[in-house]
């Protein structure tokens, strides 16, 4: 299939330096000569990023990246500790916070909720080895986990929600901030 090959590298090109939040993406008759495509090919293509909700199309203005997909760094230094456990390393969670609140308008789009939709907010401090890795805030429905607790995120979120629940992770919003620990 053609067009899935073209959506992954408009994709890739979307998550890339090549173009910012707000950049309109080139013509239908450009990315056809651009990837020697023919116009349903592109249009697939398109509808494709505007499912992944990385573009969206303004009728007679053009098609805008809308977001950007955040790097999976997150997943990687997941499965590094995990890994790290499995050769007799220990991994252990501080949970920080653990509260109900409202999601203001940003966390609520990204969770397609209302603000008037209940959420955990959540801050666990994840450690290796005892040494300090990295501090994970999360905001969860609370309809999808009534009953989360801390007791819960003191060991694996997402082995709680996968294993205990049988819920499968589509996918995640991650914002990384980077320091250096003294």
């Amino acid at each position: 299939m053609l067009y899935k090959n073209i959506a992954k590298k408009l994709r890739f090109r979307i998550n890339s330096d090549e173009f910012v939040v707000g950049d309109v993406l080139p013509t239908e008759r450009q990315l056809m000569e651009e990837y020697q495509a023919s116009r349903v090919s592109i249009r697939k293509a398109i509808d494709e990023l505007v499912t992944l909700d990385l573009i969206e199309k303004k009728q007679g203005s053009g098609t805008y990246i809308k977001q950007k997909e955040v790097v999976h760094l997150m997943d990687q230094l997941r499965s590094g500790l995990e890994s790290s456990q499995k050769i007799g390393q220990t991994i252990t969670s501080d949970v920080l916070a653990f509260s109900i609140i409202y999601p203001d308008d940003e966390i609520a789009n990204r969770l397609k909720i209302k603000t008037t939709d209940r959420v955990y907010y959540t801050k666990r401090l994840r450690k290796l080895n005892e040494r300090p890795q990295i501090i994970e805030e999360s905001f969860m429905p609370v309809s999808l986990f009534p009953e989360l607790t801390i007791r819960v995120l003191e060991h694996s979120k997402f082995e709680y929600i996968e294993d205990k629940l049988g819920l499968k992770i589509e996918g995640s919003y991650q914002d990384i901030l980077a320091g250096i620990s003294r």
